[in-house]
């Protein structure tokens, strides 16, 4: 059985290109390439298996990323991937039991 996880949201962190609609690129302009050792805490937020925002872990069972990210998905339609420096390889595929947006949330 997959772990689960909750995921609580935030309209001020982790805004990525994908959140916006505009073209995907598995790299940020002016970035560097690390690995997953490096921050252990990141994850591959998944919408249907496609990338959509990366989260940080906060807790055991909690992770934080945008509301704008998730904005109407419902928990079974996203997943965390962590434990990987690729975007949709690797590491372990977390489940999502619900999803919480910060009351002043856009």
């Amino acid at each position: 059985m997959p772990t689960r996880a909750g995921l609580i949201l935030m309209s001020s962190l982790l805004t990525l290109t994908s959140c916006l609609g505009l073209q995907q690129s598995p790299r940020v302009m002016g970035g560097n390439e690390v690995s997953i050792e490096e921050h252990p805490w990141m994850l591959s937020l998944l919408r249907w298996g496609q990338l959509r925002c990366g989260a940080s872990i906060v807790a055991e069972r909690f992770a934080l990323s945008t509301a704008l990210c998730v904005k109407d998905y419902q928990p079974g339609e996203v997943t965390l991937r962590a434990g990987s420096s690729q975007f949709l390889t690797g590491g372990v595929v977390i489940g999502v039991d619900y999803i919480t947006a910060h009351p002043k949330a856009d």
